[in-house]
């Protein structure tokens, strides 16, 4: 997969996120100004070129999504309360990943997409059984959030 396939790939899935969860309930406790927030979280290529992920948006939305090139599946699986929103938007400002510069890709891939406020970052690594990524700062956060949002999953 090219560079310009998965940069289109993670473009439609923020312009048709949104589209898609216009009927959500917003988090009723969320201040009105509260900043902007979204994290998208994603792994595949390989052989297959099949991505897997989790897309949240700043009401709370959580919804996973599968598919090779375009998403071939979305579907909304929870909605954060307000402490649990803020508390991942703390977590994504102290991890330093709004900083980071990390960007890489390999057979697998992995791909942090993060906006807090003004800030915003994409961040990209090699994410394989034969690569460096279990150290990677990056990595550790996307295993923990991703552990957080797979158990929103399984409690649907």
């Amino acid at each position: 997969m090219t560079k310009a396939v998965v940069t289109f790939v993670f473009a439609a899935l923020v312009l048709a996120g949104p589209a898609g969860c216009g009927g959500a309930k917003s988090v009723a406790d969320r201040p009105a100004d509260a900043p902007r927030f979204r994290l998208l979280l994603g792994k595949g290529g390989g052989f297959t070129g099949q991505w897997r992920g989790f897309l949240v948006h700043g009401d709370g939305s959580v919804w996973t999504w599968r598919g090779i090139g375009l998403p071939a599946e979305s579907l909304r699986v929870a909605t954060l309360d307000a402490a649990a929103l803020d508390s991942l938007r703390s977590e994504v400002e102290s991890s330093g990943l709004l900083d980071s510069s990390t960007s890489g890709t390999g057979n697998l891939s992995a791909r942090l997409e993060l906006t807090l406020g003004d800030r915003s970052a994409v961040v990209t690594w090699a994410s394989g059984l034969l690569t460096d990524a279990p150290d990677l700062p990056e990595e550790r956060f996307y295993r923990h959030v991703e552990r957080i949002l797979a158990r929103l999953e399984e409690g649907r």
